[in-house]
């Protein structure tokens, strides 16, 4: 909610959005493959911040009958094109996510929900043939909330107190499964 409102807050240029979800390999989870256990959190954020999706491109590697590793790129109808990796077959677990714009750069940890704001970026040409660039970093200041629990918490509201939805509705829903498909 807070990122949103930074990222679209002025109606900034957005460019694009990187989401890099991995993890180690759950023996566990076999009837699943990496796209409807992990990816499909990042394709609802990314149709969370810029809506419908136009066009689809996706590769992979498959290990028997199950995608284990995924890139997929979505060019939503805004423009704008979310760029989104998913892995099993990693030693380390991450979820990173960057924005993209002309005006600015967002870098955050979905884990630790750490994200900072990259603005004025400045190139300077030093007398050695050298480069410096110069930039404001701010912090971005996020709520240490559960995101799983907000978002059941926020559906048994929308079901017992017949309010709208912060978090998605059927229409949103709808265009995740059909681009998970």
């Amino acid at each position: 909610k807070t990122l949103k409102k930074i990222i679209l807050k002025k109606k900034r240029k957005l460019i694009s959005f990187d989401f890099l979800r991995t993890n180690s390999y759950n023996l566990k989870l076999k009837d699943v493959d990496i796209i409807t256990d992990s990816m499909i959190h990042d394709i609802d954020l990314s149709i969370y911040f810029n809506g419908n999706v136009k066009s689809v491109f996706s590769i992979g590697v498959k290990n028997k009958n199950e995608i284990i590793q995924s890139n997929v790129i979505l060019r939503h109808e805004n423009g704008v094109y979310s760029n989104i990796f998913a892995s099993k077959i990693s030693q380390k677990k991450d979820r990173i996510l960057k924005v993209f714009s002309k005006d600015f750069y967002v870098e955050g940890n979905l884990i630790t929900k750490q994200f900072s704001l990259f603005l004025n970026s400045n190139i300077q040409n030093n007398l050695d043939r050298s480069f410096t660039q110069k930039n404001f970093q701010k912090n971005i200041e996020t709520p240490p909330v559960n995101a799983l629990q907000s978002e059941l918490l926020d559906f048994f509201e929308t079901c017992t107190n017949n309010q709208k939805s912060f978090f998605s509705n059927f229409s949103e829903n709808k265009e995740v499964m059909r681009v998970c498909e």
